[in-house]
């Protein structure tokens, strides 16, 4: 039963539009090895997975969706705060960028809009 109660809520999901903030930064996992600032990797076309996790933020565990680089594994940034009570949702959902946007982009509607980096997915 449950199952198919998850499946019904992923089906509303498809084709919608998600935003992935804090690109730009490397806290709370955001940086690697390879990268100083994993966010930096997410172009056009790159391929993030969701996931719903446990952060802890100035002492306090708090619920978070992931995003994270298919290809390579990195953490890339986290879904805007009103998706968690999605999360069940969004856990595990497989995303394409279809924009980066951010308060540098050459249109003046697209920085009015983002005053921080974001990405814009489409599942």
């Amino acid at each position: 039963q449950m199952s198919n109660t998850i499946e019904k809520i992923r089906s509303n999901i498809v084709n919608t539009r998600v935003e992935i903030v804090g690109i730009n930064a490397s806290d709370r996992g955001r940086s690697c090895n390879k990268h100083q600032i994993c966010g930096g990797i997410v172009k056009e076309g790159t391929v993030i997975r969701l996931a719903l996790v446990s952060l802890v933020i100035d002492g306090v565990e708090e619920p978070a969706i992931e995003a994270v680089d298919v290809e390579g594994g990195c953490r890339v940034g986290f879904g805007r705060r009103h998706l968690i009570k999605h999360g069940v949702a969004y856990n595990g959902a497989i995303c394409r960028v279809t924009e980066v946007l951010s308060k540098d982009s050459t249109s003046p509607t697209m920085r009015q809009l983002y005053t921080k980096t974001r990405v814009a997915l489409s599942l």
